[in-house]
């Protein structure tokens, strides 16, 4: 989980937001007008004039696919097809493949699992370089690696949408490693001066 790194890029600008949460109401912009709407009535199609655009690097592509499932979102993925040869020169499997959290398993029961876990990254990887060097073009290779490799993408989302996205994913019952990224999506919002806004307005959501 500690190679996992997520970056809040950019938020719609706060003057932007409250120009268009005016707009119904012939008033003079402001973001107390915006707290109200979106904030204290929950107005939630007004949070949609918010845009949040994030990186995240690291993550399995088990959890990349958890993460396409919010359709009102813009993923850009890395691509296999370009970036396979530059991954392969990776040589600590560790920030090749992720592992995720096996420690509700009984003991015997985890070690078994890691073994086979890293046995059968240990052979794909060994098999992709093998097979590289043959000539096997990337996509045919990418239908070779496990779910646990890591990979990286940009992900941009309404606040709306974004919301959504809390409630499913910060669920006791959504994988361990999509909760993880929730959270630290949620810090990058209450870390970042230029998100503060955001901030203000998630909390008073209860968020």
């Amino acid at each position: 989980m500690d190679k996992i790194k997520v970056k809040l890029l950019s938020v719609t600008p706060v003057e932007v937001v409250n120009q268009a949460i005016a707009q119904p109401y012939d008033s003079e912009p402001s973001f107390e007008l915006t707290r109200k709407v979106i904030g204290v009535k929950k107005h939630l199609s007004c949070a949609e004039h918010i845009v949040l655009n994030f990186h995240i690097e690291g993550a399995s592509r088990a959890e990349l696919q958890e993460h396409m499932r919010h359709r009102m979102a813009s993923p850009t993925v890395k691509s296999t097809r370009f970036a396979l040869g530059k991954m392969m020169q990776e040589e600590h499997l560790g920030r090749f493949f992720f592992m995720p959290d096996y420690a509700d398993l009984q003991p015997e029961v985890a070690a078994e699992y890691v073994a086979a876990k890293e046995f059968l990254e240990l052979q794909a990887y060994r098999a992709i370089q093998s097979l590289r060097q043959k000539g096997v073009p990337n996509d045919l290779l990418k239908y070779l690696l496990p779910e646990s490799t890591r990979t990286a993408f940009s992900w941009s989302i309404n606040l709306r949408s974004f919301i959504n996205f809390l409630e499913l994913r910060t669920s006791p019952t959504a994988l361990n490693e999509i909760r993880y990224i929730a959270k630290l999506m949620r810090n990058e919002i209450a870390r970042n001066d230029f998100a503060r806004y955001v901030d203000v307005l998630l909390l008073e959501m209860g968020w």
